[in-house]
């Protein structure tokens, strides 16, 4: 929202006007103050010409100064600016009848004043006086948000830096994560946003998703942990675009080398909702480019293995024999181990599971024979049998096949058989009197999180 300030200033005239109409005629709308009426100064100050003092000279009536670190509503300011240059300053007054506003008022600065920006706050948000750093909003077109849970979060009013309160009034905060509460906003590219110390204090920002590239100046305030950005506002999503009075007046949360977090105040005549800090999280783009996904294995799943071992169920004696069940063959199981579908007979599958009694007789010769000394023979749909080995992980009860691939037939397209590692992953079984008696042997899909698995009876 641009102008936001210039938007409120004409709110306050159609409320003026409308309480005009409803009241009784003698009261009227005030007369508009004439533009040679504005008496205000704008002059370095005498001890460092670094520093600008405002001062608004018309006694009684609100000023509005735009500046180059932003706007303001005080009768008498000052701005501090580190850098050189020709700056532009913009006076205007809310008198009764209306907003007036002077022209560009610019002033020249010839000196250098680095006190201004020596906070270590500075260097964390830009890298530092002659350097310019990026930032990304944490949520990419992947949906992925790489160190926040989601790129939003929500406080209430007095929520302040450090995630500390200024009081308890309004104090609170909810962290949304993505994955759960992806109405947050729309996956996609944010763009970036660059705040630059290399000769003045500017920001640069490129947002793909509202269709804006918008670079303006910006001021840190590491006193009162506050940024004020003119002429560009920080990276944010489209549905809380219209939400917020001035995305140019934020409060710095957090400020870290590799994140910042920055809220802005949500208006609840805007949004329809109440008052609450809207805290939108930033990750730096050094941060996002050497980012990569934590290797995060699969959860170990328990499974009662009687009163042995995983190799003592599937080859306790000399040789055990395992059949494929005909009245449940095959399921799917989370990645937890829950049976997603718990099929236990079959007239339970679907049509689209093609499998149905006449696909009996075409797996009944289908079996895996385990041996105490590692191997094992398969015998196929078709009653041909192939010897190899296995070697089973005790730890995660993982059975790795060699020289031997398990792979059978089941109904119009299923095939039971093992990963590209050639594994399978005892998921579940059924005991009784200490003894296993059916086992779920699972493939781990490779495109989502959870197991095909195979149902396989004691023979």
């Amino acid at each position: 929202m641009k102008n936001n300030i210039n938007k409120l200033w004409a709110l306050l005239i159609l409320a003026v006007v409308f309480l005009n109409a409803c009241t009784p005629e003698e009261y009227e709308l005030g007369s508009l103050i004439s533009k040679s009426d504005l008496q205000y100064s704008i002059t370095p100050d005498s001890s460092d010409p670094n520093t600008i003092i405002l001062e608004s000279q018309n006694q009684g009536l609100t000023p509005l100064w735009v500046t180059p670190m932003g706007r303001s509503t005080k009768v008498v300011d000052s701005v501090k600016l580190a850098f050189p240059g020709i700056y532009k300053f913009v006076y205007g007054v809310q008198s009764d009848g209306g907003f007036v506003q002077a022209d560009t008022f610019t002033i020249e600065v010839t000196t250098t004043n680095l006190s201004y920006v020596d906070d270590p706050m500075w260097d964390l948000l830009t890298g530092g006086v002659g350097s310019e750093k990026t930032w990304y909003l944490d949520l990419d077109a992947d949906a992925v948000s790489k160190y926040f849970a989601g790129p939003l979060y929500y406080a209430g009013t007095s929520y302040g830096y450090g995630n500390a309160c200024e009081d308890e009034v309004d104090c609170w905060s909810w962290e949304p994560d993505y994955p759960g509460n992806s109405w947050l906003m729309d996956a996609g590219d944010y763009g970036s946003m660059t705040f630059s110390l290399a000769g003045n204090a500017t920001a640069t920002v490129n947002n793909p998703m509202l269709g804006t590239n918008e670079t303006g100046t910006y001021f840190l305030d590491a006193d009162a942990k506050t940024l004020s950005m003119t002429d560009a506002e920080p990276l944010h999503d489209s549905g809380n675009d219209g939400n917020v009075i001035n995305w140019g007046d934020l409060k710095i949360i957090s400020l870290t080398e590799n994140t910042m977090q920055l809220a802005a105040l949500r208006d609840p005549a805007l949004s329809g909702e109440g008052a609450a800090l809207l805290i939108y999280n930033y990750i730096s783009k050094d941060y996002a480019d050497s980012w990569s996904p934590e290797e995060t294995g699969d959860p170990e799943i328990e499974v009662d293995l009687g009163d042995g071992t995983a190799s003592d169920a599937i080859g306790v004696t000399n040789t055990k024999t395992w059949k494929l069940s005909t009245t449940s063959p095959f399921d799917w199981a989370s990645i937890e181990g829950e049976i997603l579908n718990g099929w236990e007979n079959i007239s339970d599958y679907p049509e689209w599971a093609g499998y149905t009694e006449a696909d009996v007789d075409g797996i009944s010769s289908a079996q895996i024979q385990f041996s105490a000394n590692g191997s094992v023979t398969v015998t196929d749909n078709e009653g041909v049998s192939t010897t190899g080995t296995y070697t089973v992980n005790e730890s995660t009860n993982v059975i790795t096949f060699a020289d031997v691939t398990p792979s059978f037939s089941i109904g119009t397209w299923v095939v039971a058989t093992t990963t590209a590692d050639n594994e399978w992953k005892i998921i579940k079984t059924t005991v009784v009197d200490s003894e296993v008696t059916d086992i779920w042997f699972g493939q781990r899909d490779t495109e989502s999180a959870q197991y095909m698995v195979f149902h396989f009876v004691v023979e």
